[in-house]
Parts: structure tokens; C-alpha cells; sequence
């Protein structure tokens, strides 16, 4: 078997072992809260509701930051056999040299429209044929921010981006792994049909930049100011639900339609000019990164020479 052919077989099952980590450490975790919540109310001669337990289990604040701390522990791991494995530097990764701020700012505006036009159009067909769940939304607050804002951002960059995405580098090419880690990252989120094909977009879109930048400041920060909107107070007349669907008034998908346009103009005369290396090109012979990628930064094209007229 061919090192390469050893890498594609490995590498999937690497990129899985932080999401193994974080729900082995969760799970203990959980099981010690739930002793916790259940040893007083036998104590003082309560009954056993499963119901009642699972409720405060999900609206527990103590819960949601012990969950997020399991997942920020189990992508520390694997950030840690990344590095023994491919030989590469974390700092590398969250450098600000040469940061772009059009980089994040677009990508928000990308993600945020495309999954707002596909989530109009996309429910305003499957309503007509199915009936779904709303998707749980973050809970409010603090515990809201601390969660959405800053635990969820760090965590699941690291676990879905870094890991997902560093695993299988040199063994796959670039696009296999966006889709690949598009799905995986969608998947965990548990949302209805509607809410898999936002989450998808936002992932694919995120593990691209990420791909073309080897940067992870900029979907760290795109990351954060996405949930930060989703917390924000300002869209309550710009939904409707239809079986479970959301869907948005004419007005905000048009608005969302425009901003669409602008974040394509902006990849296709700006950012695919500049981001033109290939991290991930495949490595026929070891399936791991190659070595010379590793001190390199983001080129723009080389200018053509200028030749005078003997």
C-alpha cells in the first residue's frame, strides 16, 4: 500500500478523533452533573422525571459552559497530534501578518446572504411538502454570549476548521475536503433540513478561506460576529414560518440577494486573485503537507515584466 493511499484511509478517521475526545469528556462530564441534579431531589423523596431532567439539562447554564469547555479540551488534543503528526506550527495559523480585514468581513457578508436567500427559497419549496421542527436558537443573555459569541467560535474553529481541515491535508485535494468537512461540520450541529443546508453553506464556505489563507483568525472572527447576529434583537419582522420553515419578507431577501452580488464581485476580482496558493495540494508521494508550504504566506500573482522597445 502506497503512503498515499495509507494517509486517504487514515486521515478521516484523525479528523474525527477531537469530536471522539470532546464527546468521551462530555459524557462523563453530563454524568456527573445529572448525579448532582438527581442525589437532592431523592434525598429530599422526589421521583425521577426523565422529562423535567432532560429540560434542565439543556437550559442549565453550567451545562452549556461545561459542554463548551469538554469541546475546547477535545480540539486542544487534536491540535496537539496535528502537530506531531504533520510537523507543523500552530502559530502559523493565527498569525497577523499580512491580515486582511476585507477577508472576514466579506466572508460574514457571503455566508450570511447566500444562507439567507437559500434558506427562503429552499423552505418555500419544502414547505409544501414536509413538515419540520424549528431549529433551538441560542439562549439569551449572557450565558447566550459566552456560548454563542466566544466558547462556540474558538471550540468549534479549532475542532471543525483546524483539525477537520489539517488531518487530511496532502492526502485529499482542497475541494474534497471542503465538502467533507462542510458535512461533518453541518452534521454536529443537529438542525432540520432547512438548518443543515445554512450550516453547510457557512462551513463550506469557511473551510475555502481557510484552505486558500491558512488563516484562522479569519474564520474565527467571521464565526463570532455570525452568532453575535443571531443574538441581536433586530430581525423580528423580517421571518415568517410556514410548517416549520423560516422564511424570510420580499424585502429582506432582496436586500440579502444585493449583498449576495457584491461578496461574488469581491471574490472573483479580489480575493481569488490574491489567495492563489495551494496549501492543499495533493502529495502524491507521502499524503501528508508538504514541508515547503509551511513557511510560506499568501502570494499575490507576480507582476509581468516590463520590456522596452530596442
Amino acid at each position: 500500500m502506497t503512503q498515499l493511499k495509507k494517509q486517504r484511509l487514515i486521515s478521516p478517521f484523525l479528523s474525527l478523533s477531537p469530536l471522539l475526545f470532546y464527546l468521551t469528556l462530555s459524557s462523563v462530564a453530563l454524568t456527573v452533573i445529572m448525579i448532582l441534579l438527581l442525589v437532592p431531589k431523592f434525598a429530599q423523596g422526589g421521583t425521577f422525571d426523565p422529562m423535567t431532567l432532560i429540560e434542565d439539562l439543556t437550559t442549565n447554564p453550567a451545562v452549556m459552559l461545561t459542554d463548551q469547555a469538554c469541546m475546547l479540551l477535545g480540539a486542544i488534543i487534536g491540535c496537539f497530534l496535528i502537530r506531531k503528526r504533520n510537523r507543523t506550527s500552530f502559530k502559523k495559523v493565527l498569525s497577523f501578518q499580512n491580515f486582511d480585514i476585507t477577508v472576514p468581513i466579506m466572508l460574514l457578508i457571503f455566508s450570511w446572504s447566500m444562507g439567507e436567500v437559500c434558506d427562503h427559497f429552499g423552505g418555500l419549496v419544502l414547505s409544501n411538502f414536509m413538515e419540520v421542527e424549528p431549529n433551538r436558537t441560542l439562549p439569551e443573555g449572557w450565558v447566550g454570549f459566552v456560548v454563542g459569541v466566544i466558547g462556540a467560535p474558538i471550540a468549534e474553529e479549532l475542532m471543525f476548521r483546524y483539525c477537520g481541515l489539517e488531518f487530511p491535508r496532502g492526502a485529499y485535494s482542497a475541494w474534497i475536503i471542503c465538502l467533507a468537512n462542510a458535512i461533518y461540520f453541518a452534521s454536529m450541529h443537529l438542525y432540520n433540513v432547512q438548518g443543515f443546508l445554512n450550516v453547510f453553506i457557512g462551513g463550506f464556505t469557511m473551510a475555502y478561506v481557510y484552505c486558500k489563507t491558512r488563516n484562522l483568525w479569519y474564520t474565527l472572527i467571521e464565526h463570532a460576529l455570525h452568532n453575535l447576529l443571531c443574538l441581536l434583537p433586530i430581525f423580528g419582522n423580517v421571518y415568517y414560518e410556514k410548517n416549520g420553515f423560516v422564511l424570510g419578507q420580499w424585502w429582506w431577501v432582496a436586500v440579502n440577494g444585493v449583498l449576495l452580488a457584491v461578496s461574488l464581485v469581491y471574490y472573483f476580482l479580489y480575493f481569488r486573485k490574491k489567495y492563489n496558493t495551494d496549501y492543499f495540494k495533493v502529495n502524491t508521494e507521502t499524503g501528508l503537507p508538504d514541508p515547503e508550504f509551511e513557511a510560506k504566506a499568501p502570494v499575490k500573482p507576480a507582476a509581468p515584466a516590463q520590456y522596452s522597445v530596442q
